[in-house]
């Protein structure tokens, strides 16, 4: 239950419709501050709503409202960690191009305890870098992916399995592989899906790879990426959503995002297109997807580096943010149970909102403003129904909030109820925000 929630649209009255500021998802509840000196690379949430963030040589957990969480340890990091992964009970993997955590030297992979201080009983030594890992609660397994060649010792090209303890699988031997792994998802009966920079390595396929549960090769498996695919979602019908860099798949035209049936052939329903590498990939409880990199068009609409996107690839049109300054990046996002986003890079304004780094997105746009002639529409969802409207020309004036009088009308040419609220065009900055 939400209470003293407030979403604020920014609306800037008496311009053209260009003018229009829109930073109606920037959730402003959630503000880590200045937590964060350099970027934030890489994060996961945890089921009680905890954060816990990776970048520069920082680890942090934070709160669900963004404040540092000052009982978790703090970790001094030496070296990029690019993947985070929570086992059951609260311990969380790192792994990247590791070597210290504090002053305990690990080979790019290693193991935090629930309160934060560093797990001396795993030890894992992997001998390049780690750039993802999935956690299989029920076998009590890891699979990890990356460029590595050894992993203890023993040889394992990119991709490997290892229990809680850290110790190899050696009934996970992978079918020899070139290239590196850069995204995993998890399969039915122990097998997985792997997909980087993968050479065709005699089962016709480039840079997607199933594997069943003993390492070998699924070679009816067989999908064709023009270009590295980074991203991967598993769905429950056993098909498949991938991103990155590609152009076309199997030789038809889908730039940065595809989808693939279960048996690896093209899903030509889901028809989506972005104009830039679209590395990172989530899907939703809802069944949309998250998608997040460095692209500014998404099925030839303007969006700035993170974009919802239907079941089918169509664009959720409402879902729009932009990232300051010019040329900073998105390097990671994570989803919450409420369909929040969580998004992290190199930023440090989204959508003229002071976040450095670190930023939470609404699950929907909140207050969606429009031009209709001479007059501005505030349209919200009917999930904000019990919220209440109101303004100010000062925001930083916290005492200076009014309420608005007039009555929201139903506007029936929306696919779900909406409620507007018309406001004739004046030459007064006008900031509206909705609060429960």
């Amino acid at each position: 239950m939400r209470s003293l929630t407030t979403f604020l649209a920014f609306i800037l009255l008496g311009f053209r419709a260009s003018a229009i500021v829109n930073p109606n998802c920037v959730d402003l509840s959630f503000d880590p501050g200045k937590a964060f000196a350099l970027e934030v690379d890489s994060m996961v949430v945890d089921s009680d709503g905890r954060i816990y963030v990776a970048g520069g040589a920082q680890l942090l957990r934070l709160l669900p409202d963004g404040q540092v969480d000052t009982s978790y340890q703090t970790n001094v990091l030496t070296g990029s960690v690019w993947a985070l992964a929570l086992q059951p009970g609260g311990k969380l993997l790192l792994g990247g191009a590791l070597s210290k955590v504090g002053t305990n030297r690990v080979k790019r992979l290693a193991r935090l305890k629930p309160d934060g201080t560093f797990d001396e009983n795993f030890k894992p030594v992997m001998s390049a870098e780690v750039q993802c890992i999935i956690v299989d609660p029920d076998a009590k397994m890891l699979t990890i992916g990356g460029r590595f060649v050894t992993v203890n010792g023993v040889t394992r090209r990119s991709i490997a399995r290892m229990d809680f303890a850290g110790t190899l699988n050696t009934t996970f031997q992978p079918t020899a592989i070139s290239g590196e792994v850069f995204g995993l998802a998890p399969g039915t009966n122990g097998m997985v899906t792997a997909v980087g920079s993968l050479a065709t390595s005699g089962w016709g396929g480039t840079r997607i790879a199933r594997f069943f549960a003993d390492g070998s090769l699924d070679t009816s498996y067989a999908p064709t990426a023009n270009n590295i695919v980074v991203g991967i979602v598993s769905l429950a019908d056993g098909s498949a959503v991938i991103s990155s860099e590609f152009t076309t798949i199997d030789g038809v035209a889908r730039s940065r995002i595809a989808k693939l049936q279960p048996n690896g052939s093209l899903d030509l329903g889901f028809n989506a297109s972005l104009n830039a590498f679209t590395p990172f990939l989530s899907q939703s409880t809802d069944g949309t997807f998250v998608v997040s990199g460095e692209f500014s068009t998404v099925n030839g609409v303007k969006r700035s580096k993170v974009a919802r996107l239907g079941a089918d690839g169509s664009l959720i049109y409402g879902y729009d943010t932009y990232f300051n300054p010019t040329g900073s990046s998105v390097f990671c996002h994570a989803l919450q149970l409420d369909g929040r986003v969580l998004v992290g890079g190199t930023f440090s304004r989204v959508s003229n909102i002071p976040r450095q780094y670190l930023a939470r997105l609404h699950r929907e746009p909140v207050l969606q403003p429009l031009i209709d002639g001479n007059d501005i529409l505030l349209l919200w969802s009917a999930s904000f129904i019990g919220f209440k409207l109101e303004r100010t020309s000062n925001p930083e004036d916290a005492g200076s909030w009014e309420a608005v009088q007039e009555s929201p009308g139903l506007n029936s040419t929306f696919p779900v109820p909406y409620f507007t609220l018309t406001n004739s065009i004046s030459n007064t900055n006008c900031f509206y925000r909705l609060k429960q």
